[in-house]
């Protein structure tokens, strides 16, 4: 059942037992099963992080040792030649070598993010501001036209729900469904994007869930099967490549 949340690294099982309790508090019965199960993996997953700290810390502890006692040439040789790191790796782990080359993207493999994601105006970038809910239903109008208004007011309540956990900026959040849909209605079809959206009036589906609903949904799946499966596990299975990429840089929560 692990398979729809990151579990790559502590910040990443932290980030997905928010996820699941903020999804598990959306249920309109707390008393369902889907609530139960998810508030019970939310607490999971929330003790797992907990019990890893001491490696976290442990690990911090090593990485610091190594860019205090070796220079920059030493340092390099030891991640990049030794272990097998990227550039994008080095910097993601804290340090800005030389010797990395400047147009290697930023966590080449730990933090590679999954293509295409982004305002349809491609705006959001390091400089940009986040984007606003105003912004966010201008944006689904452009890509979809006419929307369910009732999603809408849950895809927003799911963005502040996140971003008042600490788990995802609200702007963040809003960006990356924009551009997960477009990615949708441009590979999949219109009406696929178009159903996904308007779903949000039920349930809303995680940024990095949405290419492959749209592919449950292109096999002929209905979506109240694929939201189910969102929930319940075996959810990437018809994905495996997606399912790869998610894994190696997926959306930390």
């Amino acid at each position: 059942m692990s398979d729809k949340y990151d579990l790559s690294s502590i910040g990443a099982i932290a980030a997905s037992a928010e996820l699941a309790r903020a999804r598990a508090n959306q249920e309109p019965s707390q008393d369902s099963y889907n609530a139960a199960w998810l508030h019970g993996y939310a607490d999971a997953l929330a003790d797992a992080a907990k019990q890893l700290e001491p490696q976290q810390q442990l690990f911090d502890a090593i990485i610091g040792y190594m860019g205090e006692h070796n220079d920059s040439a030493q340092l390099y040789a030891a991640l990049h030649g030794d272990m097998g790191l990227s550039d994008g790796d080095i910097r993601f782990l804290g340090f800005d070598l030389p010797q990395c080359r400047e147009d290697s993207a930023a966590g080449d493999t730990m933090v590679q993010a999954v293509g295409q994601t982004g305002r349809t105006d491609g705006a959001m970038g390091e400089n940009a501001a986040p984007m606003s809910s105003e912004e966010f239903q201008g944006c689904i109008t452009e890509l979809l036209g006419e929307v369910d208004p009732v999603a809408t007011k849950n895809w927003l309540l799911y963005a502040d729900t996140l971003d008042e956990s600490g788990t995802e900026p609200k702007g963040v959040f809003l960006d990356e469904i924009c551009g997960e849909l477009k990615v949708i209605r441009d590979s999949c079809s219109l009406n696929i994007a178009r159903q996904l959206y308007d779903y949000g009036q039920r349930f809303t589906f995680a940024p990095f869930e949405l290419r492959t609903a749209a592919e449950h949904l292109k096999s002929g799946k209905a979506i109240e099967e694929v939201s189910r499966l969102a929930v319940e596990g075996d959810f990437f299975t018809m994905s495996e490549r997606y399912h790869k990429i998610k894994k190696e840089g997926s959306h930390e929560r």
